[in-house]
């Protein structure tokens, strides 16, 4: 449990890194050296989790996709039609878009060009 806590802190960590540069510069500039050294991580831990930052970019999207389709999985044909149940999704959709704004605003603008 301990190692696992600590596995979601240093992936948060370096997440955070990456969001940092990608909001200075695209991502085919980003090393995994500046990664590391902004959140001082050593760079053997870094290849633990990604093989590079595409890498890791794109299993930050991933995990962003699967949140995401916790909420829209709730949406099924028999709540089509229950307003409070589509209300409440709706609201657990927005409450997690505002909890990732600095995500959000940071990745979906950005075109990645390599």
């Amino acid at each position: 449990m301990k190692n696992n806590r600590r596995e979601k802190y240093t992936k948060k960590f370096l997440n955070e890194s990456l969001l940092k540069s990608l909001s200075e510069k695209p991502i085919s500039r980003i090393t995994v050296k500046e990664i590391c050294e902004e959140e001082d991580v050593n760079r053997s831990t870094y290849y633990v989790y990604f093989t590079d930052p595409f890498d890791q970019l794109r299993k930050l999207e991933i995990e962003i996709i699967m949140d995401m389709a916790v909420y829209i999985d709730n949406i099924t044909p028999k709540n089509l039609h229950n307003m409070t149940k589509q209300k409440q999704t709706l609201k657990n959709i927005l409450e997690y878009i505002l909890q990732k704004k600095r995500v959000f605003q940071i990745l979906l603008p950005r075109s990645y060009e390599v």
